[in-house]
């Protein structure tokens, strides 16, 4: 499917595809492969995730990404006064998972991670001797906040989310990329390898039913996924 030397990033994935199609110069094919490939890595890795959790290792992304003091008049958190922080970006959804929503919280450095909480707890919280101080965090509204600690100007997140390209939008300015087409897609090798062979006997064979352009040997089949439950 691809050599052991190639960096499998999703424009090497589309365009390896397009070339099985015998179509490699269709840069609108291409893109629409791409589109194709990151609707059906979904499916792929949250099936794959639920029998396998001790490896999310393989699909964990990282970024920093910056926070800001809620401006007044704009307080949606009962109970705090808003004397509290929050992600400037929307944070992209985690993929759905019996294990816990986000893998990090914490300081920017990757040295310290931050305890969650509920929104429903903050008063509790706030009259307890033992954790009034430490810093914590919930998720809400597709935001991330902080509570006890306004000096903190960037959170590290990292997590497995639903599409790797939508970290993108809350890189913190300065840091490097957290995503590109260009990069190795966060996924392991077997999973991208088996999610191509899948576009290759379904969307490009009824694309492209002409025999020979797309190889539709025995040993390439894909197993097709379960359907996910609802």
């Amino acid at each position: 499917m691809a050599s052991e030397t190639t960096i499998l990033s999703l424009n090497n994935i589309a365009s390896s595809l397009a070339a099985r199609a015998g179509q490699p110069f269709n840069s609108n094919l291409i893109e629409e492969l791409k589109f194709i490939f990151n609707y059906k890595q979904i499916n792929y890795k949250q099936q794959f995730l639920e029998k396998h959790p001790q490896q999310r290792k393989f699909f964990l992304q990282s970024f920093v990404t910056d926070l800001e003091a809620i401006p007044k008049g704009d307080c949606e958190i009962p109970l705090t006064s808003c004397e509290i922080l929050r992600s400037t970006c929307k944070i992209p959804a985690p993929l759905r998972s019996s294990y816990s929503m986000f893998d990090f919280i914490g300081t920017p450095d990757w040295m310290h991670a931050f305890a969650e909480t509920n929104p429903e707890f903050l008063e509790y919280t706030k009259h307890n001797k033992y954790t009034p101080k430490t810093t914590k965090w919930f998720y809400m509204n597709d935001r991330l906040y902080i509570l006890n600690n306004l000096q903190l100007k960037k959170l590290a997140v990292r997590s497995v989310f639903t599409d790797p390209a939508s970290v993108v939008s809350c890189c913190a300015a300065g840091s490097a990329a957290c995503f590109n087409e260009d990069a190795a897609y966060p996924m392991s090798q077997d999973l991208i390898n088996a999610i191509m062979r899948d576009i290759l006997n379904v969307e490009l064979r009824n694309m492209f039913p002409q025999a020979g352009i797309v190889s539709m040997d025995k040993e390439e089949e894909s197993p097709q996924p379960v359907p996910l439950k609802t």
